[in-house]
């Protein structure tokens, strides 16, 4: 008798704390973290929108202690625009939800870490920490070759030459050759535009830069190889200028050496990034990569114009 009485007594004891336990785990699954990310793979330099979003079953039991996302830069991703923490409530629920622009620099594929948010349970006062899933962010090099308006370059087709039969078709190739020589160098000093940049100006380089860039403005370049010349001189634009204030000898580097070198200088985190994704749009023009469309132009003046503007505003020298 006093062992069946026992054995009831100690079953219900296992009943209270199960229900205890399904008491508190309902608290701490009934809120839902999530992280979604507009596209899992991106060429370097381009931007995507991380969403962080917390969703909370029952606002009253909780209050929200700390709300962590990822770090400014971390583990090759680059944080272009942080959004403001965003509620909003419906149907008995509370939701707080954040967006975040990111971009790469560097190829390769690279883990986003997830969202760490504590609650506190206002009734137990006990904190509950919630941690999201992390994110994989694939990061390609340039490559447009799957564009219609896409251009490669042609591998180099091996001709056989064969030599002339007789003396005088030879020389008549010799002389159609000089022609076309001779023809080909006038066309190209005929058509030559007015160089952009300047060796010797009285101007400050400030706005001899505004007054390039607003002479480029005016070009409307049809063809790949004034489309080529437009965006090599919008980039010897800014490396002149960038090599004429700051200490960077930007004209004598390469992209990649003069991103690493003005990272120092460019305090503004958009216009650095849309600067570099300038330079990197630039070289695949340049070897010719990628014809772009006539909206992309007015685009690149504008990141330019943004890009000294903003070098001047650091180098000017207080009033005494």
């Amino acid at each position: 008798m006093l062992q069946g009485k026992n054995k009831r007594i100690k079953l219900l004891c296992i009943a209270f704390f199960a229900m205890l336990f399904l008491f508190n785990a309902t608290g701490i699954f009934a809120q839902k973290i999530s992280a979604t990310i507009s596209r899992n793979t991106i060429l370097i330099g381009e931007q995507v929108t991380l969403q962080l979003k917390l969703e909370m079953q029952d606002p009253p039991a909780f209050q929200l202690l700390s709300w962590t996302p990822l770090a400014d830069s971390a583990n090759h991703i680059t944080v272009v625009n942080t959004g403001k923490l965003d509620s909003a409530s419906a149907n008995g629920k509370f939701d707080f939800t954040q967006n975040i622009i990111l971009t790469s620099f560097d190829t390769g594929s690279w883990k986003i870490k997830p969202l760490k948010v504590e609650l506190k349970n206002r009734t137990s006062g006990k904190t509950i920490v919630l941690i999201g899933d992390s994110i994989i962010l694939q990061v390609l090099p340039v490559d447009i070759s799957g564009m219609s308006d896409y251009h490669d370059i042609k591998d180099i087709i091996e001709v056989q030459v064969r030599p002339p039969y007789e003396k005088y078709i030879l020389i008549g190739l010799l002389a159609l050759a000089t022609l076309l020589v001779i023809f080909l160098i006038w066309k190209k000093f005929k058509n030559k535009k007015p160089v952009i940049v300047s060796p010797k100006s009285n101007k400050q380089p400030y706005d001899l830069a505004l007054e390039q860039l607003e002479v480029l403005k005016k070009e409307n370049p049809q063809t790949f190889t004034e489309i080529k010349s437009f965006y090599t001189s919008l980039a010897d634009i800014c490396k002149l200028y960038t090599s004429q204030v700051l200490p960077v000898q930007a004209t004598h580097l390469t992209t990649d050496e003069m991103m690493v070198r003005l990272t120092a200088h460019l305090l503004d985190e958009k216009i650095r990034t849309n600067f570099f994704q300038l330079m990197r749009f630039a070289d695949a023009i340049k070897f010719a990569k990628y014809f772009p469309p006539d909206a992309e132009k007015d685009q690149s003046i504008f990141t330019a114009t943004q890009l000294i503007k903003h070098i001047d505003s650091l180098t000017q020298k207080p009033a005494l």
